[in-house]
């Protein structure tokens, strides 16, 4: 292989990685968006700070015992 062809492969690979990192992302501020929507969290904005925080509700917590 040419020193094109392993950059490129490389480059392939960086990519690829960080799509699959941006996916799970991506599901995981879905998932939050729907337990929002059923009332199971809250999210918290600390806008000193730039940070967010979930906290579970008393309804998802019931729902994990009666599972």
């Amino acid at each position: 292989m040419t020193e094109l062809e392993v950059l490129l492969v490389i480059a392939l690979v960086f990519m690829l990685y960080m799509y699959g990192k941006a996916e799970k992302r991506a599901v995981f501020f879905k998932c939050s968006l729907v337990a929002v929507g059923k009332g199971e969290i809250t999210i918290e904005v600390d806008e000193a700070n730039s940070t967010f925080e979930i906290k579970p509700t008393k309804k998802f917590i019931e729902s994990l015992i009666n599972e």
